[in-house]
Order: structure tokens, then sequence, then C-alpha cells
């Protein structure tokens, strides 16, 4: 410290207490220890620190500037603002990182929710694709069983048919010959012509196809068959009928409804007739006798072997239980039952059916809902079932049983009992293959007689005692003798219902229109009536089912009720048929009246028409030659295709379009110079390039008598009127007008078309144009030029037009879609632009760049006026009278809303102003002919608050801050320069700066290095200006002031204000190196003085563009001296006389006469300054 300060006292002493001295050697006096010591330092000029001679002080006090006062504040007092400062950073940075990791918990939290909920939704997802495929697996396994046990069943039927034909050519009428104690019961077969075959009712069991009949009918054959064997026919396998007559009585008293399939109890004797030709096929079937168990997946046909085991099965009164849902199975029918649940259940049946006991009993379950095969109570059930005979069964290998089940008659079940399995060797019954052995090598081998059966008891666990087995007993209906008049009118009623339902539902009518037929016993006994009426009913009760005393009433309610249905559902199919048979009808009439003109020759074939059609347009048209004959090929083509093929509609749509291209069709040019400048200056103002440019291409075509295509491309900010003078120019010019745009466009084939060969193919926008114009010299304006997508993968859109916009290829252009050649010379295109270095190269070097500038605020107030207030007035159906909007309100609504360059914004802010107006019109009821005047004391009730005050950045400039002049899109602007020391320098760093000579004994410091930061959302372009600037800036304080080293030492930091708008080019090249100079110098520059200039590495101003802009915005700014580059005079001598007014313009072409200009007193510093 000693080395700085005279004392302790003086290292303590604050500005804001007492004054100080800092002298040129480096060291501080406070003024109390320079008064008591009597430092008379100005008279002797002696440190009394150092003592150095000739030493020269500077006073510091309060009254200093704020930035000078702070470098000599005291050590203590600045440690302490940086501890301060330190510590308040610390505890933002420890509070944004809180903020920080808060945020990063809850979105790791919420995305581990959400990720746990993924898992748990894939998990679920997985499983349910699992048990699908699973599913898939089973249905196609079971697919494959049904269609073997198909095939089988139609090779079954097929030898039962076979054997059928042989039985009724063998035997003769066989009813004569059975007992005529059973002749004329009910329900017992009659064969002797009054009934089909195909057609018969078997003790209430009637058969609907053959199929059924032939079912029997094998039963039959089968047992004769097994009577004869071993023995003479008719005596051994013959067994008296008459012996088993009560048998029989007793088997129609218990049940009416029972299929015997024995030979002798349906009257068949035995057969002794060709029983030499049988016997190999007895041999046959004696060899392909079952196995004592059921194998998996095969098919069983279960038979009676003789009149013992039927009259077992009548007293069979403990029966397996299945369980089914909804409906109930009336006796009579068949119905096909899948066990695959309980194999308990199963087993049992298996069991069963081994015994030569294939019955089961089928009870409705009370709960609908229950999918289970067994209940755990009688209570579950419904006490009245059906007993049914398992007339084929198919095991699948333990997994499922499949049964076909005849139901035959009524039963209660009594009591549930233990089940017991049994396992013989022999069970009488015959498996049927599909392949019987050719030859048969073996000799007959002897029946095995059955082995005992042996009981195997199956215990049920604790927790499932399901009901699969229980005594039964018979339920006899009681059907009276004499049937009295009421029930015979209810039957009556029942058949007439039946009849209309069937009537109505052709899907039913085929099965069930013959068993109302007279002579069947189904409409003649009332039990076999309700059962039938509850099969067919869809929509009935359990309960009304299973009621058995009121029957035929229930019966007719449930008929009612299906009626109903079977009507609803003719209307739904009536009113779909009407439809369909009203279009069918329109399209039969619709040909009729073609064919009709045909004839009259009023109309004719679609081919003829279309090549008539096409010869008219042709004949209007002046089509090349070239061009003719690829459309006479294409008609020649046309005429021997199908009208119905594919092809056809691509050749016709070929042919269209090219017929559509106006060849040797052009608009009438305008001849009169005077009536297209008239037409221009109507409709915009200002535009003086564009107009003058226009009115020579007139000229031009006057004098040739010809006119010929030009390209010309109008760029400037938006909304300054480039794509609505474009239609004024088609209206001066008397040429059609079409517009399109390729902003964004990344499709060669929308310029060029595509090919015919592809679907929905169709030409480019050049070809669209024609055929919608209909003329071959229109206006055609390219809008977005300078937005035009890049190649990629559908090509690149800019080459493509480069063979529409270059005059040396427009001539021949070549539409891929069209593939003959079309002049374009004759087109004018115009395109417009915001930006030109956004245009590609080649396509900017063909057209003729014509630029439209910034309107400023004068321009703007005469458009208002003229064009936009009257436009506005006119949508919003208001006069003068209605609304008035003042000059000062205009100048206020350019200046304070709408600075941009164009007008757009303006409009709309016009158009709210008479938008606002009309409401307070139409809503003031008690005076609508209010005169509104708009003005600058309400402008801010109709479109709100300013929005732009001031461009000005600083009212004075202080060192570092330099005015600079950008131009963008959107028009010109301020832009301001600010440098600054990016930290403080030190107090060595201080000292070499001013003076590098002092000599001490304290150790030397460091040698400072100099620094340059930039910020503010630059370019490449701006940072490279920005290096060179700083270059350039060194080398001028160099030569100005040759011992102010600051820019070598010190670290700079430039900022460019406006962070969020992305800035770049070289053109602030000058405003740099002056705010870099201003800094380093500490001096401010020249108030109201802003450049623009791109500056070299040697000094040299380089010229800008877009001068006009950037004077408005120096204007707007309120600045009144521009500091331009040399080279840019000419355009700004090309200005309007009210641009440059009151604007002062300094044209340089090196940096020195910028230093000169901004620093007019600059004093080099000295050693002794």
């Amino acid at each position: 410290m000693n080395e700085w300060f005279h004392c302790n006292k003086c290292f303590l002493v604050g500005t804001n207490d007492s004054q100080f001295w800092f002298t040129s050697c480096g060291h501080i006096i406070c003024a109390e220890c320079k008064k008591n010591g009597n430092l008379l330092l100005g008279q002797k000029g002696i440190c009394v620190v150092c003592s150095k001679q000739e030493t020269s002080i500077m006073m510091v006090n309060k009254n200093m500037k704020p930035d000078l006062i702070h470098l000599f504040r005291p050590p203590k007092d600045l440690l302490i603002e940086f501890t301060s400062k330190i510590k308040t950073t610390v505890e933002f940075q420890n509070a944004h990182r809180q903020r920080f990791f808060k945020h990063i918990r809850e979105k790791y939290n919420k995305a581990a929710k959400i990720a746990k909920a993924a898992h748990v939704e894939i998990t679920k997802r997985v499983e349910r694709e699992k048990n699908l495929l699973a599913e898939r697996n089973q249905v196609r396994m079971e697919l494959d069983s049904t269609k073997d046990y198909v095939r089988q069943l139609e090779k079954v039927l097929a030898d039962r048919d076979q054997e059928i034909h042989r039985l009724k050519r063998k035997s003769p009428s066989f009813v004569k010959r059975t007992s005529p104690h059973l002749k004329g019961r009910a329900g017992y077969p009659s064969l002797n012509g009054n009934t089909p075959l195909s057609r018969v009712s078997f003790f209430g069991c009637t058969t609907s196809t053959p199929n059924d009949f032939a079912n029997i009918a094998a039963g039959c054959l089968d047992n004769r068959r097994r009577n004869n064997v071993g023995g003479n026919a008719g005596t051994a396998g013959e067994f008296d009928f008459l012996s088993q007559q009560r048998a029989m009585e007793e088997v129609v008293a218990g049940g009416p409804s029972f299929i015997p399939n024995t030979p002798a109890l349906l009257g068949l004797p035995a057969d002794t007739s060709n029983d030499n030709n049988d016997d190999q096929t007895n041999k046959d079937l004696d060899e392909e006798q079952p196995s004592p168990d059921l194998e998996a997946n095969e098919l069983t046909l279960f038979t009676d072997s003789s009149v013992s085991s039927f009259v077992a099965s009548i007293a069979e009164k403990d029966v397996p239980i299945i369980a089914i849902n909804r409906y109930p199975f009336f006796p009579g029918f068949i119905k096909k039952v899948d066990l695959k649940q309980n194999e308990a259940l199963m087993n049992l049946i298996k069991s069963k059916a081994r015994q030569k006991l294939p019955y089961v009993g089928l009870f409705v379950k009370k709960n609908p809902d229950d999918k289970s095969e067994a209940v755990p109570s009688i209570s579950h059930l419904y006490t009245v079932g059906t007993f049914a005979h398992i007339f084929e069964m198919r095991d699948h290998e333990g997994r499922m049983l499949e049964m076909i089940l005849n139901s035959h008659r009524r039963i209660r079940i009594l009591q549930p009992l233990e089940p017991s399995i049994d396992f013989p060797k022999g069970n009488g019954r015959r498996k049927l293959s599909g392949n019987r052995k050719a030859n048969l090598k073996t000799k007959k081998e002897e029946i095995q007689p059955e082995e005992q059966p042996q009981e195997q008891q199956i215990e049920q666990p604790p927790e499932e005692k399901l009901i699969i087995y229980a005594r039964t007993e018979n339920i006899v209906d009681n059907v009276p003798t004499q049937i009295s008049i009421e029930i015979t009118v209810k039957m009556q009623a029942i058949v007439s219902i039946v009849r209309e339902i069937i009537r109505d539902n052709n899907m039913m009518a085929q099965h069930v229109a013959l068993l109302l037929q007279p002579e069947h016993s189904i409409v003649d006994n009332p039990v076999y009536l309700c059962d039938f009426v509850g099969t067919i009913a869809q929509n009935a009760e359990t309960e009304e089912l299973q009621a058995i005393m009121r029957r035929l009433d229930l019966a007719l309610e449930l008929l009612e009720k299906e009626r109903a249905r079977v009507k609803m559902l003719k209307n739904i199919r009536e009113s779909v048929e009407k439809k369909v048979q009203e279009q069918n009808h329109k399209y039969l009439l619709n040909e009729q009246l073609k064919a009709i003109k045909r004839e009259l020759g009023i109309e004719k074939e679609d081919k003829q028409a279309v090549l008539e059609r096409l010869d008219e347009r042709l004949a209007n048209l002046n089509v090349p030659e070239y061009a003719m004959k690829v459309i006479k090929e294409e008609q020649t083509k046309l005429s021997f295709l199908d009208p119905h093929s594919s092809e056809f509609s691509i050749s016709r749509n070929y042919l269209d379009w090219l017929t559509s291209i106006p060849w040797g069709k052009t608009s009438e040019e305008v001849t009169d110079v005077n009536r297209a400048q008239k037409i221009l200056e109507e409709d915009h103002y200002g535009m003086k390039d564009i107009k003058e440019r226009i009115l020579e291409f007139i000229a031009v075509g006057i004098l040739k008598k010809q006119t010929n295509g030009k390209i010309l491309c109008f760029y400037g900010p938006p909304g300054v009127g480039k794509t609505s003078i474009a239609k004024s120019i088609a209206r001066a010019l008397n040429r059609e007008y079409y517009r399109f745009s390729v902003g964004g466009m990344t499709d060669v084939a929308e310029i060029k078309g595509h090919r015919r060969t592809y679907i929905g193919a169709m030409p480019g926008k050049i070809i669209q144009c024609f055929k919608k114009v209909q003329a071959e010299n229109p206006l055609i304006l390219i809008d977005e030029i300078d937005k035009i997508g890049g190649a990629g993968y559908h090509g690149d859109p800019a080459s493509a037009l480069l063979e529409v916009l270059d005059p040396e290829q427009n001539s021949n252009f070549l539409d891929h879609f069209i593939d003959v050649p079309v002049d374009l010379s004759k087109v004018l295109f115009i395109c417009t632009a915001n930006e030109t270095d956004r245009i590609p190269g080649p396509v900017k070097d063909r057209m003729e760049m014509i630029e439209v500038s910034g309107y400023v605020a004068e321009e703007k107030i005469e458009i208002a006026k003229n064009f936009l207030v009257p436009k506005c007035r006119e949508k919003c159906a208001l006069t003068e009278e209605n609304l008035i909007i003042t000059n000062e309100a205009i100048n206020t609504l350019i200046r304070s809303y709408c600075r941009e360059s164009g007008v757009r914004n303006l409009e709309k802010h016009l158009e709210k102003i008479f938008r606002k107006a009309a409401f307070r019109i139409v809503s003031n009821e008690e005076n609508k002919n209010e005169k509104i005047i708009v003005d600058n004391s309400n402008l801010k009730e109709f479109v709100g608050r300013e929005k732009f005050t001031s461009e000005r950045l600083y009212d004075v400039t202080p060192p570092g801050v330099i005015m600079g002049l950008a131009w963008t899109a959107m028009g010109g602007s301020a832009l301001y320069i600010e440098a600054s020391l990016a930290r403080k320098l030190r107090p060595w760093d201080a000292h070499q700066i001013v003076n590098t000579n002092v000599t001490t004994n304290s150790p030397s410091p460091p040698q400072p290095q100099g620094s340059l930061e930039a910020t503010g959302h630059l370019g490449d372009v701006m940072k490279e200006s920005m290096r060179t600037a700083y270059t350039v800036a060194k080398n001028v304080l160099g030569r100005r002031d040759p011992n102010n080293e600051f820019l070598e030492q010190a670290h700079i930091h430039v900022h460019v204000p406006e962070g969020a708008v992305p800035k770049d080019g070289p053109s602030a090249g000058c405003t740099i190196t002056s705010a870099l100079l201003s800094l380093a110098t500490g001096k401010p520059a020249v108030q109201g003085i802003s450049m623009t200039g791109e500056i070299s590495l040697t000094g040299k101003v380089l010229p800008v563009g877009g001068i006009k802009e950037k004077i408005i915005a120096a204007k707007r700014a309120g600045v009144n001296c521009v500091v331009l580059p040399e080279e840019n005079k000419k355009d700004y001598e090309d200005l309007a006389d009210f641009i440059k007014k009151d604007v002062e313009i300094h044209f340089v072409d090196h940096y020195d006469q910028v230093f000169d200009l901004i620093f007019p007193n600059f004093v080099q510093t000295t050693n002794s300054s």
C-alpha cells in the first residue's frame, strides 16, 4: 500500500468525505496530509512519496463525473461493494439453481409416472397379444378338427346313402309285415307311399333331410348285420317282434319322443336275400371292431345292438347333467354341445359311453350370465330338462368334447349322485374309419368277451363340489284322446302365425315349411307344436319356455313377439330393396334414354362425341404443324381404344389439355401510351421507375408493331405494392393476368408438369395459365421468387425456372405432361422479391431488377388520403358525411403506429377506424346521422395506444456509443453500437496506459493484453466486420494518439441492442470503428450524427445499399447529419427532393475523414496531460 498512498489515513479517506490529490507518478495524498505537512506539490513539483521531480497533480473530489469518481474510490469501499455484489450474485445463482433443480425433479417425476404407466400398458398389451395368439392357435386347431370331422362325416353319410338305396331295392313295403297291434299308433312310421322318405316322423322326432333318415336307416342296417353275424339270416339274427310288444308300449307311454333305431322295433325282419354278395362286407365290418378305449380326436357313432339295451335306456334314471344357457333343448330336435371346462364331466360322459349308455340330461341355468358347464347346487337349475341321446362324439385329447345330441323326452331332476367311471375292454360300439383295408390277409379274429367293468370313483375337491351326475324321472305329457275345440283353435292360430312368419323370413321358411304340412304329426299334436314354437322363438325368456301348463298360450305370445320382430326386419329389408330398385330403375331409364337419343341422332357415343368436340376446338386454333401431328396421332389412337378402359381416359385427358392451349390466340395490345400512363397513375402513387419501364415497353412495341415478352423483377420491402401494381400493368397493357407463388415450392413438377404415366398427372403452372387465360401473351406474376425452395428429392424448382425465364430458351418451353414445345416468348413475366440476396444467381441474371423502395411519411400521407381512405370508406359503406379523418390523425398514425416501409399495416389501421366508426353509427339509434371526426384527441379510442415513441435510445450519446443506420426487408432503422470495458483496468494497467517510463523498486506487473467480445445476435459477416473495425481502430488510434494504449490492453465488449433481432452485413464497419475510438479516447462523438459504410482493413469506406431507407430512418430518428460513402453519391442524387430536405450529408472515402467529423477538436495524449 505504501507504494500507492502517502499514509494509512490517505488509504482510508473517501471521496464523499473530502477531496484528495492524485500524482502523475501514481500516488494518492489526502487534502489533510497535504495541508498539515505544508507539502506544496504545486510549487516544488516534488512527490512526498517517491520524491520524483516535476510531478504534476490532479485534485479529485465529489464534484467529478461519476465514472471518474468511481476510479478513485477507496479500495476498502470497492472491496466491500464488490463483496456485497458477489454475495448477491451467489444468492441469485443459488435461488435459480434451486428453482432449476425443482423443475428438473418435477419433470423427472412426471416422466417416471408416464414411463410407469407406459410399462403397465405395454405389459397389458403384450399379455393381450399372447392371449390373442393362443386363442388364434386354438381356433385354428378347432377349425382343422372341424374340417376333419366334416370330411369323415361326409364319408359316413355317403356310405349310409348307398346302404339305404340297397335297402329300398331289397325290402318291399315292410309295413305290411309288422304287427297289426301297433298300426295306426301316433308317431309310427308309414312307408306305404303316403309319407315321402325325406320327411318321416319316428315317435315325435321328425326327420328334416335325407341325411336324418339315413342316420336311422344306417342304425337299422348295422343292427341287422350284427344279428346275422355267424348264423343264418332270418333265424339266429331274427327275433320275435311280438315278444317285445309290451316293451314297445312302455316306450310309447313313457315318452313319445324317443327314436328307436333297432330293426325289430321298426318292423324290419332279417333279409336273407343276396347274403352271398354281402359276405365280404360283413367280413370287413368284423375286421373294424373298435378298440376298448375312446381315442382322442376320434369320431364315434353309438348304436343299440339289442332291444334289451334300448329298454335299459328307457329305464335309465341316473344320467350326467349338462348345464346350458338361456334356451332349453326341446324333445325331437338335434343340438351340438361342446364341453371344455369341466374335466370330471367329460370323463363321466366318456365312461357312460363305454358302458353303452350314451345319454345325458340337459338343464337350463337360472343365471343366464353363468358360463360354467356344471353348477354347485340343484337350486341353480330349472328342475325340468331334456333327456338326450349322444348321437356322435369326438374327443380332442381331453381338451374338449364335441357331441351331437338327439333329444327324446322331458325329465325332472330329483337329487344329485356321486359319479362313477367304468373302463370296460369292450363296449359294443363301432368305429367308423374313412379308409378300409383293400385286401384282408389275416383271418377274422374271434370277438373277445367283455370283461367286468372296473369302477373308479372320482372325488371332487371340497371347494369344487359340482353337480355332474343326478337322478331324474320322466315327465309324461298328457295328450287328450279327444282334442277340444279351444285347443284346436289355438293350434290353428299358432300354425297360421308360423306360416306368416316364414313368409317374411326366407331363412326359416326352407327348414320349417314342410313341418307344417297336414300329413305330419307336428300339426296334430299340441305337445310337438309347443316344442316347435319354443325352438324357433328367438326372443323368449327361459321361464316362458319351461312353463308346461300354459304352453299353448305362451306359444301364442312368443309367436306374436317373433312376428313383430320379423315384420320389423321385413320393413327394413323392403326399404333397402326399394332404394336399390329406385337406383337400378333410374340407371335403366338413363341407359334407355341414351339409347333412344343415339337412335334418333340427338346424342352420339362417347368416343365419337369426344373426337368431334376435339375437332371443333382445333377448328378455332392455329396449331403449329409439330403439335398438330401429335394431336392427330393421339386421335387415331383414341379411336381404337375401349371407352371403358383406363388408357382411354388418359388419352382423352391428354388431348383435352393439348387442345386447351391457345395456339395462335393473343390479346390485343394497347397502342396509347397516355391511356396506359393514366391507368398506372390511378392505381398507385409513386413507383416512378416501374411506371417509366412499362411505358418504355409499350413505346417499343408501338414502334416495332409487335410486342415480345420481357422478364422483370420488382424487389423491395413488403407492403409497398409490388403485387398490386402487376395487376395495374396487366390492365394498362390490356393483357390477361395470372399469378402463382413459388414461395416454399420444392417440386419441379409444379413448373414443368408430371409425366403422363403417373396417376393424377397434370401439366405445370405455365400450361395451366394458358388454359385459363386463353391467350399466348398474358402477364404472369411469379410471386415470392426469393423464397423458392431448394434442391431436394423432387428436383430443383429454381433450375426449372431458368427455362421459363430465359429469353433464348422459352420460345420452345417443353412441359413434361404436354411433351410438345410451347412458345413463351410473348409472355410478360414479372417476379417479386423482398431480398435480392436470396434469389438464385442464374435466375437473377436473367431478370431485369427494378427496386421498389419504401415510402417516407409524406408519401404515406398522400397514399392514405388518395387511395387507402376512399377504399376503406367504400368497404364499410360510409361517406364523408359519416366519418372524417384529419391529416394530423393520419400523420400520427404513420409516425406512432405504422413505421414500416410499406402501407399494408397502415391500411389495416384505417380499416379498424372505419369498422369502429360503423359500429358506433349502427349502435347509436338515437342519432344515426351523427358525424364522427377522428383527430389526435380521440385517435387512441380507435387504434389503441401508440406503439412507437422514438427510435433514439440516447438523447446524448456517451463515449463508446455511436448511432448507425441499417436496412432490412421492412425498411430502414437506426442501429446503435455500444462499446464498454468488459472488466475494470487494474492500477498498473492505468499507469501503463498513461506512462510506461516509471521505474520503481517494486516488481514489474504482468503485461496486459487487449481483447474484443461481440454480442447482439450477429451474423458471420458482421462479426468479421467487427474484427476488421477493431484492427482499423487500433491503427487509427496509434496514428492519432500514440501514447494511448487502451485498445492494446483493455478487454472491450461491443453490443448491438435488440438482441432478439438477427443482424448481419458489412455496412456497420464505420460505426463500430467510431464506437471503439470513442471508448478509447474517452470522448463522445458529435451529437446528432449517424453513419453507414463498410470499412476495409486499410481504412477505406466502401459503398452500401438501402440509401433511401437509411436516410428516411435518420430523419425519423431526428438526426440531421448523415455520413455516407463517396460511392453512394449517385444513389443520393436520385432521391426525391423532399427526402433530401433538412438533412446534411457528408460523403467520405476514408475513415480519417469520419474521425475528423466526429472528433473535431481532438488533442492527442501527452506525458504532461
